[in-house]
């Protein structure tokens, strides 16, 4: 019989989105549900999916989450796409909550909201400050 573990990198790092940071909650959601995905997605044995679960919830911690978020994450049921109907798509530019609350006119119409955030990885190191 055949067992399998999930393979990381000697290079990987346990860096995610920070709770902290000030990013969409889908855009943090992501790298974690991602993660869940991956541990029920193989056939491993018990002691690895132990292993596989306890290393998602330290990469959790250390990323300032409570593990309580892999719970909610994989109790979410997927959203179905709504078919026959023409969707348009808009970019707000996410700044916290305020945003939120704004896009939220947009809940009844055709018009589905994404969100982007200004702090890249290249205006973080660009030498140049009126980035």
């Amino acid at each position: 019989m055949f067992s399998f573990s999930i393979y990381r990198k000697p290079t990987s790092t346990d860096i995610i989105i920070p709770a902290e940071s000030n990013h969409p909650p889908e855009h943090k959601h992501a790298a974690i549900r991602h993660l869940t995905n991956r541990l029920h997605r193989y056939q491993l044995n018990d002691t690895y999916e132990k292993q596989e679960r306890q290393i998602i919830e330290q990469i959790i911690m250390n990323n300032g989450y409570n593990t309580s978020i892999i719970k909610q994450l994989e109790q979410q049921k997927p959203r179905q796409p709504i078919r026959n109907e023409k969707t348009t798509w808009a970019t707000f530019t996410y700044f916290g909550r305020q945003t939120r609350n704004i896009t939220r006119i947009f809940k009844d119409t055709h018009i589905k909201i994404t969100f982007k955030t200004n702090n890249t990885v290249n205006k973080i190191l660009s030498l140049n400050p009126q980035n």
